[in-house]
C-alpha cells in the first residue's frame, strides 16, 4: 500500500506495550506513551484539497523486467512520461531477443461453434428427412507479448491527467474452420467465448491496476440452402507489432502477412444455390484497468479478428467441388460462381470511459485487409 488515507484515529482501550518498546519510548518522552489506533483506506475523494493541498503521483510499469530502471533519473517533462517508459522497454531488451521477459500465449484446441439438427417434413414426392448444420473451429495461436502502462495525476483530488498503454507482440495465427451443412437454414451463433486465461498483471494498490487476460471468441453466421462442406485455414503471421493506446504522439505499427491457406470445398445436390456463409475466430488480449480504487474502470481490447466469407451461386443441375493449397491453382468442376475471401482485422478499442482520457469511441487500427482466397465463375470439368 504505497498511499493511504487516515480515515480515523482513536485512543485504544488496550494500552499494553511490549517491554522492549516501552523502554525506548519512555527514554524519549516525559509523559507516559499512549497507544493510538488508526484506520486506513483509499477513499481519496474524502480528502479536501482546500484543507490538505494536492497530492500528485506518477506511476509506470511494464512486464519487461529491464524497463523502468533509469526513468527516475530523467526529466519527464523533457521527453514525456510515456516516452521514457517506451524507450526503456525497447532499449532494455528488444522484443525478439530477451525471451525471458516476454509473456507467452499458446493455444491449440478444437471447439464446436454451432451444431443443430433440423427435421424437415415430407412435401409432395419428397420424403421427410433430418439435416444438420455444424461449424467447428480449431484456433492455433502462438504469441509473445510485452505490455505496460504509464500515468500521471493526483490522488488529492483523485484524477488522472495523462495515461498510456502499450503492447509489443509477435503472433502466428493458424485457425482452421470446418463447416458441414446438410440442411437449409439461416443461422447466427452470436459471439461465443470458447477460451479464456489470465495474464500477469501490474498493480499499484489503490492507484492503478492493469489486469490482462487472453480470450478467444468465435462466431458463425450464414444462409444455407444446399449441402455444403468447407474446410479453410485462416493463417497469418504478425511481426514486431506495437500498440499505443489511446492514440496520440506514438504510432501503432507492425508487419502483417497471410500464410499458406488450405481450402477444400464441395456443394451438392443438384439444386440452385445462393449460400452465404461467414465465420470469425477472434483472439483477444483484454487489458482491464482500475484507477484510484475504482473511481474509473474500463477495458481496452486488442482484437486479432480472423474471418472467412463464402458466397456461393450455383445454377440448377450443378455440383461444385474445389480445393487449393497456398498459391496453387484450384481444381474441380462446377457451374456457377464461388467467391471465398478471408479478412484480418487488428484493432484496439475501449468498452467505456476512463476519466476524460478515452471513451467507447476511441480506437486504434493496426491492420485491416481482405484477401481473395478463391474466386471463379462458370467453370466446367476443370
Amino acid at each position: 500500500m504505497p498511499f493511504a488515507r487516515v480515515a480515523k484515529e482513536w485512543t485504544d482501550q488496550n494500552q499494553s506495550i511490549p517491554s522492549p518498546i516501552k523502554a525506548k519510548l519512555t527514554r524519549r518522552a516525559t509523559n507516559p506513551p499512549s497507544v493510538r489506533g488508526i484506520s486506513l483506506d483509499m477513499n481519496w475523494a474524502a480528502i479536501s484539497p482546500s484543507q490538505n493541498g494536492n497530492v500528485s503521483l506518477t506511476v509506470q510499469g511494464s512486464t519487461n523486467t529491464g524497463s523502468g530502471a533509469n526513468v527516475a533519473a530523467r526529466s519527464s517533462e523533457a521527453r514525456g512520461l510515456f516516452g521514457n517508459l517506451v524507450s526503456d522497454v525497447e532499449n532494455a531488451s528488444s522484443f525478439n531477443v530477451s525471451k525471458s521477459n516476454e509473456k507467452t500465449i499458446s493455444l491449440d484446441k478444437s471447439f464446436t461453434v454451432f451444431d443443430q439438427s433440423l427435421s424437415c417434413p415430407a412435401s409432395g414426392a419428397s420424403p421427410a428427412f433430418t439435416g444438420e448444420i455444424k461449424v467447428d473451429v480449431e484456433p492455433k495461436v502462438q504469441a509473445v507479448i510485452d505490455y505496460g502502462v504509464a500515468a500521471s495525476g493526483s490522488i488529492v483530488p483523485p484524477k488522472l491527467d495523462s495515461f498510456g498503454l502499450f503492447a509489443n507482440f509477435n503472433a502466428t495465427l493458424e485457425g482452421i474452420l470446418n463447416i458441414d451443412a446438410t440442411a437449409s437454414a439461416s443461422i447466427d451463433s452470436g459471439k461465443i467465448t470458447v477460451f479464456q486465461i489470465g495474464l500477469p498483471g501490474l498493480d499499484f494498490p489503490g492507484i492503478l491496476t492493469l489486469g490482462p487476460s487472453f480470450n478467444v471468441d468465435v462466431q458463425a453466421m450464414g444462409n444455407f440452402d444446399t449441402d455444403l462442406n468447407m474446410v479453410v485455414d485462416l493463417a497469418y503471421n504478425i511481426s514486431n507489432a506495437k500498440l499505443f493506446f489511446p492514440p496520440g504522439q506514438y504510432y501503432s505499427s507492425g508487419d502483417f502477412a497471410p500464410a499458406n491457406t488450405n481450402l477444400q470445398l464441395s456443394a451438392s445436390p443438384n439444386v440452385a444455390s445462393q449460400a452465404l456463409v461467414e465465420a470469425h475466430i477472434i483472439p483477444t488480449v483484454q487489458f482491464g484497468l482500475n484507477a484510484l480504487d475504482g473511481l474509473a474502470e474500463a477495458n481496452v481490447n486488442l482484437d486479432l479478428d480472423t474471418s472467412a466469407k463464402l458466397m456461393l451461386s450455383l445454377q440448377a443441375g450443378a455440383k461444385a467441388s474445389t480445393s487449393t493449397y497456398g498459391k496453387s491453382s484450384a481444381t474441380g468442376s462446377f457451374s456457377g460462381c464461388v467467391d471465398l475471401s478471408s479478412t484480418l482485422a487488428v484493432n484496439a478499442g475501449a468498452d467505456g470511459s476512463f476519466f476524460d482520457l478515452f471513451d467507447k469511441s476511441t480506437s486504434v487500427t493496426l491492420f485491416q485487409k481482405t484477401f481473395d482466397l478463391f474466386h471463379v465463375c462458370d467453370v466446367r470439368n476443370a
